[in-house]
């Protein structure tokens, strides 16, 4: 009866010690978070605009009023939640609760923070450039020409190209960019792609040209060169290889929150 008994008493010890060691990790995957920029995207602009388009499927009959209210508690009481929720089992497969915290401490500082938000606004000028050479690349192509190659601005150092190009090949930024267009492309000609090919590194100094400093660029090659700085890209990589599945659990966690407001949405099956 007494082994019995300290069987069950050990037992009930061990799942404390495991919700307890769960709710540390979330803890500190959460103050990781908060700062690290391309996190707290998620509570961006951007994410209300998302939100908002999603709303007008599910939510069509709302009245505006309605819709933007429940918008605006859920990305301010309830999303962090759920991103956290995803993020965690993919997180500790790659990252310790150590790893974790030397993060939180490595990305605190003057010069990571600002290569993380200089990194973000390169990032978002990237995509309207893109935009842009897109549209003419694909006019040329579509009328049987070839588009002009894109050349490095004459104005930029050559000490900065020399850098930006180290940090690109050590970043991976080329090919990790080239899967992404490529999930995107499949209907659009093969000769653009090629040509998003050859000249999209050339596109990426551009544009970091006036954003991204010198003093930026030696973080973030310093950045990229340690273990678990490069853990964490792997973390990333397993949800940006298959965003839909996660978009769409992220869609459902969403709606099972506003069920429990009350709200029935509808429209998209799931």
């Amino acid at each position: 009866m007494k082994a019995t008994r300290f069987f069950f008493t050990f037992f009930l010890m061990f799942c404390a010690l495991g919700s307890f060691a769960q709710d540390s990790y979330r803890e500190t995957l959460s103050k990781y978070i908060n700062v690290n920029p391309n996190m707290q995207s998620f509570s961006s602009d951007k994410m209300r605009i998302a939100l908002q388009q999603f709303n007008s499927v599910i939510l069509g009959d709302m009245e505006k009023e309605k819709v933007e209210e429940l918008t605006n508690r859920y990305l301010d009481k309830q999303m962090m939640n759920d991103i956290i929720d995803m993020l965690m089992p993919i997180m500790q497969e790659h990252l310790t609760e150590t790893d974790l915290k030397d993060l939180t401490i490595l990305l605190s500082s003057p010069e990571a923070k600002s290569f993380t938000t200089h990194n973000m606004a390169w990032t978002d000028a990237i995509v309207t450039s893109l935009q842009d050479n897109l549209k003419d690349a694909y006019k040329k192509i579509s009328s049987g020409l070839t588009p002009s190659p894109v050349k490095i601005s004459d104005s930029i150092d050559k000490n900065f190209v020399n850098k930006m190009t180290q940090l690109i090949e050590i970043s991976d930024t080329h090919n990790q960019f080239m899967r992404e267009f490529e999930l995107g492309a499949a209907q659009l000609p093969a000769e653009l792609t090629t040509w998003v090919k050859d000249n999209i590194n050339n596109m990426l100094i551009n544009n970091s040209a006036g954003i991204l400093t010198e003093k930026d660029i030696d973080t973030g090659i310093n950045l990229y060169q340690m273990p678990t700085f490069k853990k964490t890209l792997d973390a990333v990589s397993s949800i940006t290889d298959d965003p839909v599945t996660f978009g769409l659990s992220f869609l459902s966690k969403y709606q099972d929150w506003l069920k429990k407001q009350g709200v029935e949405a509808g429209g998209l099956g799931f």
